[in-house]
């Protein structure tokens, strides 16, 4: 690696306003490479929460395992921070936030450890993720703590989401868990949206 002078990131806003994309610049030669993970300058540059009181190691063995969707309700709502290490995972949101008028809508965002990208999910959003391929390995940065009293699911395959998992005719590997989350007509009885 040359001797950078400085460390950059991009950041952009998704369709569905609280979802944002970083994309850090990487410094690589025949050694290896370097690149800023710490973004909290560009994060207050946002106006976005920097505080911190969870971080997860999170590996997926197998491709095309599905995890979530999962979020968690007041008081234990989370901001969330995931950056990619290793192989490629699709990181999928839907929004669940009671006043917004995307409520039920979903994005996704591709995670690669080429490219050591992260998307910053704001509370009130449910969290799922695809490993696209073996040996996946994403850095997860919580600003609450977790909280099983306070968590609850919405299906992965829910009809009314119709999320694109990009897993094409390959069959997911889903937990008993997960297979079993709420629809999300159950979840609106559950927060009281009609």
């Amino acid at each position: 690696m040359s001797n950078p002078t400085k460390h950059d990131c991009e950041i952009r806003e998704k369709e569905i306003s609280g979802i944002y994309e970083i994309k850090p610049e990487i410094h690589a030669d025949h050694r290896g490479h370097l690149n800023l993970t710490n973004t909290s300058e560009l994060l207050i540059k946002h106006d976005l929460n920097i505080n911190w009181k969870e971080e997860y190691h999170s590996y997926t063995k197998n491709k095309f395992c599905i995890k979530g969707l999962y979020i968690q309700l007041e008081p234990y709502v989370e901001t969330k921070m995931i950056t990619a290490i290793n192989g490629d995972s699709l990181w999928v949101n839907v929004d669940l936030r009671e006043n917004s008028s995307t409520f039920g809508k979903w994005t996704s965002t591709l995670l690669s450890g080429k490219l050591n990208n992260s998307v910053y999910v704001s509370g009130g959003f449910a969290n799922g993720c695809v490993s696209l391929t073996e040996n996946v390995d994403l850095f997860v940065k919580a600003d609450n703590f977790y909280s099983v009293e306070h968590g609850v699911g919405i299906k992965w395959d829910d009809k009314d989401l119709d999320i694109d998992w990009r897993i094409g005719n390959n069959t997911p590997i889903v937990s008993k868990w997960h297979d079993n989350f709420e629809s999300l007509e159950n979840f609106k009885e559950l927060i009281g949206k009609h």
